[in-house]
């Protein structure tokens, strides 16, 4: 279960996928009432997905 407001390792493991599906809802909530953090927590997702797609054809 995580903790509100979210740790840092919260926030990275909604990133990564890797919240139970109770807690990414109860952090999207969160998100949702603090744009600060939700914007920090979209440019995380957006590196995400550039070093994922950066990384796809070392593999």
């Amino acid at each position: 279960m995580i903790s509100l407001p979210p740790s840092e390792r919260d926030l990275h493991a909604y990133v990564d996928h890797q919240l139970l599906e109770s807690d990414r809802r109860i952090l999207e909530t969160w998100l949702a009432a603090h744009p600060d953090a939700a914007a920090q927590v979209s440019a995380w997702q957006q590196d995400a997905q550039l070093l994922r797609a950066s990384l796809s054809g070392a593999l």
